[in-house]
């Protein structure tokens, strides 16, 4: 009787032990990413033009005092925009994050 009430109260606690002391898998680390603040829409001849202003947590450390902005723009022209979305990784080395807040401008 004793064993089973232990290998009852155990298999339970093991178990919740195993799943919240794993880890994180698929953390992202913040000089991993950029994050876009603004995109903004052009329509030049036949292709768009997308840009975005991108801001690299890395230049944002209050230990080092930068001359360089933390933000940075950069443009992808393409035939669709969601081609030039798709197209953006190629020119950064980080991952993209877009943020539900970010400013969108139609040009």
């Amino acid at each position: 009787m004793y064993r089973q009430v232990k290998r009852f109260v155990l298999v339970p606690i093991s178990l919740a032990m195993i799943l919240l002391l794993s880890g994180y898998w698929n953390r992202n680390e913040l000089n991993e990413l950029l994050i876009v603040l603004a995109m903004g829409i052009d329509k030049a001849d036949d292709l768009y033009e997308v840009s975005f202003q991108v801001v690299n947590p890395n230049q944002m450390s209050r230990k080092q005092s930068s001359e360089r902005t933390p933000t940075f723009v950069f443009s992808v022209r393409a035939d669709s925009i969601s081609e030039a979305v798709r197209k953006n990784g190629g020119h950064v080395i980080a991952e993209i994050v877009y943020v539900p807040s970010a400013n969108f401008i139609p040009g």
